[in-house]
């Protein structure tokens, strides 16, 4: 099993391995949840993660499906509420 991302994004946003395992994500899911939160399209999240945008997008989905969410930003929400994504700080 891969190990999920848990660095910080630029605005703030912690992933937290603990509870994104507990939901079944996987480290580039996460990763792709990250820069979503962050209001990165899938195309500037492609170029960051170094993979292309459809790929992006699968994580995304598939990531949004262990969560029971049918959007990218309904997963977010739900990232955010069950504490996988942690905002540390507002946004500048």
């Amino acid at each position: 099993m891969q190990t999920p991302y848990t660095g910080t994004m630029t605005t703030g946003f912690k992933a937290d391995a603990e509870p994104a395992r507990a939901h079944g994500i996987t480290g580039r899911e996460l990763e792709a949840l990250c820069l979503a939160a962050e209001g990165l399209t899938s195309k500037e999240a492609g170029a960051r993660m170094r993979i292309s945008d459809k790929t992006v997008r699968v994580h995304l989905s598939t990531g949004a499906r262990k969560l029971g969410a049918r959007t990218t930003a309904a997963a977010t929400a739900l990232a955010l509420s069950y504490g996988i994504l942690v905002l540390e700080s507002a946004p500048p």
